[in-house]
């Protein structure tokens, strides 16, 4: 998501300049003497949060007890729920939903804005940038969706995800068949970021990832 978010601000901002970049930790440690001349930082807002699917199937553990349990609420009060491919209707109905939700979010950062326009882009081009996508209706209201993407043969990327707030547990319905859906063909899930949004990184802490992957900033050291 915030890597599309990005492409759209640049974009539509074609006067932004950025004065750092991401790398990795390996970068660093083949060339280390690139520490002469940049500062090195940290850039944990942007971690990317890597999952091991199998577990997200079985959410196994005390810790995960309560994403059960609202999962359980959900299927006991909409048992006739349904799983689609995000495809045809669906779409529509998920760009409807996120934009329902932004109107309830009055004080919403700009970063949603770009994510609607970023969502609406990548619906346009589908197919075409290798998407996929899931939906779970109730009665033919659409309760929660997620978009996601093949990074490599054992890594796939969730680009967009969310859940329609009248319905409980949704959200944790929709992570569960999401990595029920992916689970034959990939073995880890890429989260992405939470851009240093408190409820955002508790949300994705919640679920134990396996891993956090940290990229760095290098700035120009001036002096």
């Amino acid at each position: 998501m915030l890597s599309i978010c990005i492409l759209f601000y640049i974009k539509k901002h074609p006067e932004t300049e950025p004065d750092s970049n991401f790398f990795a930790p390996e970068y660093i440690k083949k060339y280390p003497d690139i520490e002469k001349f940049y500062i090195i930082k940290e850039d944990r807002d942007n971690s990317e949060y890597i999952y091991d699917i199998k577990s997200l199937c079985e959410l196994k553990g005390t810790r995960l007890h309560k994403k059960r349990n609202l999962i359980s609420q959900f299927k006991r009060l909409y048992p006739d729920f349904k799983v689609h491919r995000l495809e045809g209707e669906y779409r529509h109905k998920a760009l409807e939903l996120t934009r329902n939700l932004m109107k309830k979010w009055e004080n919403h950062s700009i970063t949603l804005d770009y994510e609607l326009s970023a969502m609406q882009i990548s619906f346009d081009y589908f197919d075409k940038l290798g998407l996929h996508g899931i939906a779970v209706s109730v009665n033919n209201r659409l309760a929660a969706f997620s978009v996601f993407s093949a990074l490599n043969p054992s890594t796939c990327d969730i680009q967009f995800e969310k859940s329609d707030t009248y319905f409980k547990g949704a959200s944790q319905l929709i992570n569960l068949e999401t990595a029920k859906y992916l689970r034959p063909k990939h073995q880890y899930l890429n989260r992405e970021q939470d851009l240093g949004i408190p409820g955002l990184r508790r949300a994705k802490m919640s679920y134990e990832p396996l891993h956090l992957l940290t990229p760095y900033n290098f700035i120009f050291n001036q002096s």
